[in-house]
């Protein structure tokens, strides 16, 4: 049965990155551009992939609102070179693991899957 992954991104192009990403996999992909369409629309994702910078929006906290909902999901973080990966704040939410943008599609599938198994 496929997972529902829920994608969290201000950039449209992005969340068609990330739709086609994961759409050829086993994930039924709803993409979202922020925090109140990501709260609205988590109920039951079981893989999350969240910007780190949200327009208006922190990804570190809005990954944390999604964690005390979804306390058995994969959050899988996305970083820039502009706004790396902080691991404190990250441990903080609760991200299982993050990937750098831009990210190459297979290891964002691989990392997804991977703290899916954990």
């Amino acid at each position: 049965m496929p997972t529902n992954l829920l994608a969290v991104d201000d950039s449209a192009t992005i969340r068609k990155c990330l739709e086609i990403t994961f759409g050829s996999d086993d994930f039924n992909v709803t993409v979202v551009d922020g925090r109140d369409a990501a709260l609205s629309k988590a109920a039951d994702a079981g893989a999350v992939v969240v910007d780190a910078v949200l327009a208006g929006d922190d990804g570190y906290a809005l990954a944390k609102e999604l964690r005390s909902k979804l306390p058995k999901a994969a959050i899988i973080l996305l970083s820039s070179r502009y706004t790396p990966y902080d691991a404190a704040k990250g441990q903080d939410a609760g991200i299982d693991d993050f990937c750098d943008k831009p990210f190459d599609s297979q290891q964002l599938i691989d990392k997804t899957k991977k703290a899916m198994a954990a």
